[in-house]
């Protein structure tokens, strides 16, 4: 995706590295976790991180009394 959230990731990238961020949901109009994949200059995996979605409550609860 072009506009990552980066600013939420758990840290910087590694050190030459290619990163690519997808939504972790096809849900287009709230915000969802995303999974940042960074790849070596041999196009091996060299992290996987979750950035969080945005707002006060990042995961409902699972004893919501919404998930009913």
């Amino acid at each position: 995706m072009r506009d990552a959230p980066v600013e939420r990731a758990p840290g910087p990238p590694p050190r030459n590295s290619d990163c690519r961020c997808n939504r972790a949901s096809g849900e287009l109009l709230v915000s969802v976790d995303h999974f940042r994949l960074c790849f070596d200059d041999s196009g091996r995996l060299s992290a996987k991180d979750v950035i969080p979605c945005a707002g006060p409550f990042q995961h409902p609860p699972s004893d919501a009394e919404f998930a009913r």
